[in-house]
């Protein structure tokens, strides 16, 4: 117990170790990996991500906003696709170009002590990802066409995690999330149909300073 009866805040003098503030700001980086699931899957490999959050913690309540960045590229240089046009099958390929995305999102946690070092925390997050991917289909001997695909992608997803304190101000932690996307991100090209959104698996090092 430290000098303001608070427990959980652990000790601010005479030498205590390490431990985790209870409340206050913090701003936060992370980088991690990122794999798409469902048809994105079958499209692009999964890639490096790299985010900055803006926290603030009352007691165990966390509330957070965070951008972050991704790139991924197609897993090969071209696909097969067939189509049926008037009653023809006409072969061809489609070719990707990377899919980049900007995501904002809003969050909200509950972080609990395991000592006053560590804590583990769980919670959601929800927003958009403001993505883009250049396309161009090729039939033989019919038609080609290349277009650039922009499109806002609004999820929601949960999230887990551990944090350790270095310091009195500064953690290090790791987290993982699982993304559900709400609305559509691509849209086969050879058709009007719209398929399933960007859904994916992070795991994530989050590097964390209190001020």
């Amino acid at each position: 117990m430290n000098a303001d009866g608070n427990v959980l805040g652990g000790s601010k003098s005479g030498g205590g170790g390490a431990y985790l503030p209870t409340e206050g700001w913090f701003l936060a980086v992370n980088g991690g990996y990122e794999a798409p699931l469902g048809e994105m899957r079958d499209i692009y490999k999964p890639a490096p991500t790299f985010g900055v959050t803006l926290m603030k913690k009352w007691n165990h309540l966390v509330i957070s906003g965070t951008v972050d960045y991704r790139n991924n590229q197609p897993k090969q240089s071209s696909f097969p696709l067939d189509i049926d046009i008037n009653g023809q099958t006409a072969t061809g390929e489609v070719t990707y170009g990377n899919f980049s995305g900007i995501g904002i999102y809003a969050g909200v946690s509950y972080e609990a002590l395991i000592t006053p070092g560590a804590s583990f925390y769980v919670g959601v997050n929800g927003g958009t990802i403001i993505s883009k991917y250049d396309y161009a289909v090729s039939y033989e001997g019919i038609f080609a066409i290349a277009d650039q695909a922009k499109v806002n992608i609004t999820y929601i997803g949960p999230k887990l995690g551990l944090n350790f304190a270095i310091n009195s101000r500064i953690s290090l932690g790791a987290e993982a999330r699982y993304s559900v996307s709400l609305s559509k991100a691509d849209q086969d090209p050879s058709s009007d149909t719209v398929s399933k959104g960007f859904n994916s698996v992070a795991g994530n090092l989050v590097l964390r300073y209190g001020f």
